[in-house]
């Protein structure tokens, strides 16, 4: 749970910074690059585990897939 959600801060700080983000986010501690889309499927993963409701919610409602699916 603990890499998911650095994970997600790392993406969150990089969003509130105006820092790239589409060849994807570091992994806190390590070189590896995790892609966008990896990230977003793990931040909802993170987001069952507290609130599966919620997380259905974000599924279904937002248009995250759909511009991943179509980014340069």
């Amino acid at each position: 749970m603990h890499k998911r959600a650095a994970l997600f801060q790392r993406l969150r700080n990089r969003v509130a910074h105006h820092e790239p983000i589409l060849n994807g986010i570091q992994t806190p501690g390590s070189n590896t690059i995790v892609s966008l889309s990896d990230v977003w499927k793990q931040s909802l993963e993170l987001l069952g585990w507290m609130s599966p409701d919620l997380a259905n919610l974000h599924r279904s409602h937002s248009s995250m897939p759909e511009i991943l699916n179509h980014r340069p």
